[in-house]
């Protein structure tokens, strides 16, 4: 009979350190499948892409018929961003199109975990995990 009672209280002592378990293998999860489906998910990222493609060939990338025939028929939407952003875009053109789709989801997310951080230390909310 004794044997019940601490039992239960050591599941429910460990429960913090569970529940951050279970966190952050439902975040590898989800993030395991955002990078599966990459490309479906970014199609606005496939335009900056090749739009920084036709800059570095010399092209016109506010042309759809030039984005269209670099990305071969992929791109439906028009580079509508000022000429200054493609050069934020151009170091993603050393890569795969799919290496660069997983590499801007992974800084995309990097993102908003730090902008996550800025703001709890904005309003001042503590983190405490122990493990």
């Amino acid at each position: 009979m004794s044997q019940a009672p601490r039992s239960t209280l050591s599941i429910l002592k460990n429960l913090p350190r569970l529940s951050v378990l279970l966190a952050w293998t439902l975040i590898a999860a989800c993030f395991a499948v955002l990078l599966q489906n990459a490309a479906s998910i970014q199609w606005d990222l496939k335009v900056y892409y090749y739009a920084a493609q036709c800059f570095r060939q010399g092209l016109n990338p506010y042309d759809l018929a030039v984005l269209k025939a670099v990305s071969g028929g992929s791109v439906v939407l028009p580079y509508t961003y000022p000429p200054l952003s493609l050069y934020f875009f151009l170091p993603l053109t050393v890569l795969s199109l799919s290496s660069a789709l997983k590499l801007w989801l992974v800084f995309k997310c990097s993102m908003i975990v730090t902008a996550c951080f800025l703001w709890m230390r904005w309003l001042s909310i503590e983190l405490t995990i122990s493990v």
